[in-house]
């Protein structure tokens, strides 16, 4: 018993850990950092506030997913290392220019405090059912006596 709930705990707390992070709108992120490329607000809203290296899933205008390591934008095209195409992971990640009049939306993968708290709040649910059922097992009932 004592293995299961050292299992469970970490298994709680590597759901926390990795899950803090969702693909967010880079237009309604308050960056706490110099904006990269202010000139860029005209082009797609948001995409001033991406920074080199930022995971960013990247939607075309053809519906086609594209998910990418940024690397800026030049002469009309966003630049990257595309690692994720159409819900398939590439072998190697390769070198992409996507013309931004081709781009539908853009998302950047950042922490999100409303990933947190669902999983964190998912977890408190699944704990307190899996409590319940364990104590029912263990006492024969659940609620209080018939007497």
């Amino acid at each position: 018993m004592r293995k299961r709930a050292s299992i469970l705990i970490l298994f709680a707390s590597v759901i926390l850990i990795t899950s803090c992070k969702a693909y967010r709108n880079p237009k309604n992120l308050n960056p706490k950092y110099p904006i990269e490329s202010p000139e860029l607000e005209d082009e797609i809203p948001g995409l001033q506030n991406l920074l080199r290296g930022d995971k960013i899933k990247v939607a075309g205008k053809d519906l086609r997913m594209s998910y990418l390591l940024y690397s800026g934008v030049e002469q009309g095209n966003l630049s990257g290392e595309l690692w994720k195409e159409g819900g398939k992971k590439l072998k190697e990640p390769k070198a992409i220019r996507i013309p931004l009049d081709q781009i539908d939306y853009i998302r950047v993968r950042r922490k999100s405090i409303g990933a947190t708290l669902a999983w964190t709040l998912g977890l408190g649910v699944a704990a307190t059912v899996g409590m319940t059922i364990v104590l029912a097992d263990v006492y024969g009932q659940i609620g209080p006596d018939e007497n």
